[in-house]
């Protein structure tokens, strides 16, 4: 094989191996929006209510469940007309008139609960609650926190990264040449030897 032809193939393996990544990058939210059958499978606890538990700025990953299989004591996300992707605690359920599913539910550090716990039809819906928290990852969510907050520090975290893989690339690359210099000079060596 020919050393322009060594190199092709290697300049094409990394376009190949960028354009992968690439996809996964940007198709990863909503891939984990299949695999975790919800609309959030990744939400930011923005708030001090579920302390201790979740602390402002943890990452929770969500899974969707039926309604008859959440719990009392279940962390869940729910929307609000006034609001969406809540984060707390069911800490009652049952039943409305129409056999629906109603959920009362409280943060951890709230002293009383989201609804009125006397009037089921101020409870959470089944169709308003996104899915049950399975997992917390500590911190990481202040990055979005903060992206929330200053909008300019999403572009500025993008470009870093975009620097780190064209480095990273660069640095690939050069190497791939010097693997194909070597591997074209040791043929020639070699052709050179046979004649």
């Amino acid at each position: 094989m020919s050393c322009s032809k060594v190199l092709e193939n290697d300049k094409i393996k990394n376009y190949i191996m960028i354009a992968i990544l690439l996809i996964i990058v940007i198709f990863a939210y909503n891939i984990l929006q299949i695999v975790l059958n919800t609309k959030v499978p990744i939400g930011v606890v923005s708030s001090s209510s579920m302390e201790p538990n979740l602390k402002k700025g943890d990452y929770v990953i969500c899974i969707g469940v039926e309604a008859e299989n959440i719990e009392i004591d279940d962390i869940i996300i729910f929307n609000l007309p006034y609001k969406s992707n809540i984060i707390h605690r069911v800490v009652n359920k049952t039943k409305d008139s129409n056999g629906n599913w109603r959920f009362l539910t409280k943060g951890d550090n709230n002293n009383s609960p989201d609804e009125n716990p006397y009037n089921i039809e101020t409870w959470i819906r089944e169709e308003d609650v996104v899915g049950k928290v399975i997992l917390k990852i500590p911190y990481i969510g202040w990055i979005t926190l903060i992206a929330h907050e200053n909008p300019i520090i999403p572009l500025i975290i993008f470009l870093l990264i975009l620097i780190v893989i064209t480095i990273s690339w660069h640095k690939g690359k050069e190497k791939v040449m010097q693997n194909s210099n070597q591997h074209c000079l040791n043929s020639m060596h070699d052709r050179d030897l046979n004649l």
